[in-house]
């Protein structure tokens, strides 16, 4: 897991990360290239069918090449977005049609994502700077008592 990964490998992580945010799209595509078939496993079309299976697949799709290419961190962002394009369906589908609030919506979305994140990273930069103090704090008390303990001992002899 710790290794590292090439140039080359980041950069096919990163365009593959961007992909599977397409992945959630694939049955739009589909039909406007006009493929369609009569499988629909039980769904009450193919597109459907190619919707929710790409809906469980894509992350799977997003975890593995995050785990084994290391992709570069701003390529996430396509995947979130189309996500969160996603999320404005299941509330309100009417709303998915009207481009300009889905934009302003799941732009709006990013920025409140990545600023909750810029928070917690600064929560866990002063965590782990308050629990570097306190152990550096433990290991002078440490040295300290040391220092002390051989002098009482050297004065008892």
């Amino acid at each position: 897991m710790n290794e590292e990964v090439s140039f080359k490998g980041r950069v096919t992580g990163t365009v593959l990360i961007v992909f599977s945010g397409a992945l959630l799209y694939l049955d739009k595509i589909f039909l406007l290239l006009g493929i369609n078939s009569s499988i629909n496993y039980g769904f009450s079309s193919f597109y459907n069918f190619v919707w929710v299976l790409m809906q469980s697949l894509a992350p799977i799709f997003i975890i593995l090449v995050g785990i084994y290419l290391k992709p570069y961190k701003f390529s996430y962002l396509v995947p979130l977005y189309c996500y969160l394009i996603q999320v404005i369906w299941s509330f309100n589908p009417q709303y998915a049609d009207d481009f300009l609030l889905t934009i302003k919506y799941s732009s709006g979305l990013i920025v409140l994502i990545i600023g909750i994140i810029m928070v917690l990273k600064k929560f866990i930069t002063l965590f782990n700077i308050k629990k570097n103090r306190d152990e550096e704090f433990i290991q002078d008390a440490k040295e300290v008592l040391d220092i002390l303990k051989s002098k009482i001992l050297n004065n008892n002899s």
